[in-house]
């Protein structure tokens, strides 16, 4: 008699020998005078699944078979990478899994090869920043390893916004220095300018090596103000405040 073999999970497989080759279905045969046939289930996937086997004109009969994680392989820290100023926080999280992708809840051990990390350890930690330079994150329990890699980048601001009038322009600079108060040369800064409450215009200047950066505008009648939108420099991280500023031109 021939009895087919199925199983409800995905990654469920029988052979007729321990090591294998294993398939998704299986035709064994109950030799005359015997009642049993031997076969070996292999199953990758952590839950429950249900062996089924059939025989034409023939009862079917199931089996459920419960199959657990194996051990912890890998670690997987998130978010995998992040960038900081100096000071700044982020929170890191881990997961566990064994060799075939299944979950293992781990409380791990954390460490930082600078900054700090806090808790030192259970399922997450809130890593502060230190130094500026590249931070690796470091979660670790039986034996399985995981990093995160975090640049702590200097803070950029902008520290001031000054106003003059020449002739017929109107002078608007901006000075953009780190969060040690070092000026940034060759930064860009996308500004709007606004007369009296309306927006005028929207444009991108440079700061020069004194990380002055300056917009000449045809100086008319009015109350001016600028909003930073955006401060970009390759290492630094732009703390998004734009100071108090205004002048009115009379």
């Amino acid at each position: 008699m021939t009895v087919t073999l199925r199983s409800t999970s995905p990654q469920g497989g029988f052979s007729t020998a321990a090591a294998g080759p294993w398939t998704s279905t299986l035709d064994v045969q109950i030799p005359v005078g015997s009642t049993d046939a031997v076969f070996y289930y292999r199953d990758t996937k952590a839950g429950t699944a249900t062996i089924a086997a059939s025989a034409p004109g023939r009862a079917g009969a199931e089996q459920v078979v419960t199959v657990l994680p194996g051990p912890l392989e890998r670690i997987v820290v998130t978010p995998a990478t992040a960038t900081l100023k100096p000071g700044a926080t982020q929170r890191f999280s881990a997961a566990g899994a064994d060799a075939f992708a299944n979950a293992i809840a781990v409380a791990p051990t954390w460490s930082a090869s600078s900054g700090r990390v806090s808790p030192a350890s259970g399922p997450s930690t809130t890593f502060r920043a230190g130094r500026p330079g590249s931070a690796t994150i470091t979660a670790s329990a039986g034996g399985a390893v995981g990093n995160a890699t975090v640049n702590v980048s200097p803070g950029a601001r902008v520290a001031r916004i000054a106003y003059a009038t020449s002739g017929a322009r109107l002078h608007v600079r901006v000075l953009v220095v780190d969060s040690l108060g070092r000026r940034v040369p060759h930064a860009s800064v996308r500004l709007v300018l606004r007369r009296n409450g309306r927006w005028i215009t929207a444009v991108s200047v440079r700061t020069n090596s004194r990380g002055v950066g300056e917009l000449a505008p045809t100086a008319r009648r009015g109350c001016y103000s600028v909003k930073i939108a955006r401060v970009k420099s390759r290492g630094y991280v732009w703390n998004g405040v734009t100071p108090k500023n205004g002048y009115c031109v009379t």
